[in-house]
């Protein structure tokens, strides 16, 4: 969950923006929290346009759940990587990363 450690927040170049990064942080939806933001939004689109009927948004849901299980990763814990979410900055090449190394296998 949201962690009230400011010490964990992202590197800032002044005092303001710092502030405004608090104040994003303390917001649930905010990029900072939820790398799956996007996919999140999916899977509430698609249960507003079916009439909430879950049952025709599986793709979605699924979608998100594999964006959960790839971003939500219990080895920055074990590793004790602080922030245990990378921040949106580094995430493209924490991607990038995790492609290369797939592609070895």
């Amino acid at each position: 969950m949201f962690s009230s450690n400011t010490a964990d927040l992202p590197r800032s170049k002044s005092e303001k923006e710092r502030q405004e990064i608090i104040r994003m942080g303390s917001h649930l939806s905010s990029e900072y929290n939820n790398p799956c933001l996007k996919e999140q939004q999916l899977s509430y689109n698609c249960l507003s346009d079916m009439n909430y009927d879950r049952n025709k948004c599986g793709d979605f849901f699924q979608n998100y759940r594999n964006c959960r299980d790839f971003w939500v990763r219990a080895d920055r814990r074990r590793k004790g990587i602080k922030p245990e979410m990378p921040w949106p900055e580094d995430r493209e090449e924490i991607k990038k990363e995790y492609m290369a190394g797939n592609r070895k296998s």
